[in-house]
């Protein structure tokens, strides 16, 4: 989603706007799947119920808000400033990198309420606790790193190779008032966010359930 909002040539600052506004309003839609993702992937999944009782669904979402857009943000901002020079799997890994700086306490914090079904704040003190204060945050990094470079490095492959054939295919799915710029339909945009979104996805969910594990504690870094 994030991606039907950027990378059409807009300004730096628009695309971190973009990628602040897109973070938070998917977040908002997927908050209790992302919920249900993390407790399924721990060691000692929740009882249905107490996980979507109203009042559970979006445990962790003040840690969103506080750092995910942001960090969304960060990571269009520096893909949008590098891939006018180098290949989108590149411009994704170092935006990657640049973005889980924030990102990755936000991703600690947010699973650690799920799992422990704590409030943020809560789940923020034992975060610390269990890494000595601040390196608590980072906890399991390198295992975000290595989970969100492949995923993103191919969302963003074929995301941009799938709008480029569709470019320069002619069948007719372009806009009719933007067919000379080359832009693409919101409906085909979309379906190639999702499936790319999904490929991506399966090819790297035995890595998520690792950093999950991790980064809440149930397993050495």
């Amino acid at each position: 989603l994030p991606f039907l909002l950027v990378g059409q040539g807009i300004s730096m600052a628009a695309s971190f706007a973009s990628g602040v506004f897109a973070a938070l309003s998917s977040d908002f839609l997927l908050h209790p799947l992302d919920n249900l993702k993390c407790v399924a992937q721990s060691r000692n999944p929740s009882n249905l119920r107490q996980i979507l009782r109203p009042s559970a669904l979006y445990r962790g979402f003040p840690a969103v808000v506080s750092a995910g857009g942001p960090g969304n943000g960060v990571f269009y901002l520096v893909y949008e400033g590098c891939k006018d020079f180098t290949s989108p799997f590149v411009s994704s890994t170092i935006a990657t990198c640049a973005a889980t700086v924030i990102y990755a306490p936000m991703e600690a914090v947010k699973e650690t309420a799920f799992v422990n079904r704590t409030s943020t704040m809560t789940a923020l003190r034992e975060t610390l606790s269990r890494g000595t204060g601040f390196r608590g945050l980072y906890r399991g990094w390198h295992l975000s790193v290595a989970t969100w470079v492949p995923y993103l490095g191919l969302y963003f492959v074929l995301v941009e190779r799938l709008l480029d054939l569709e470019r320069g295919s002619g069948s007719g799915k372009l806009h009719q008032d933007n067919e000379s710029k080359g832009e693409v339909s919101f409906l085909y945009n979309l379906r190639c966010g999702l499936g790319a979104a999904a490929l991506a996805g399966i090819a790297t969910y035995p890595l998520d359930v690792l950093k999950t594990r991790v980064q809440t504690g149930e397993s050495f870094a």
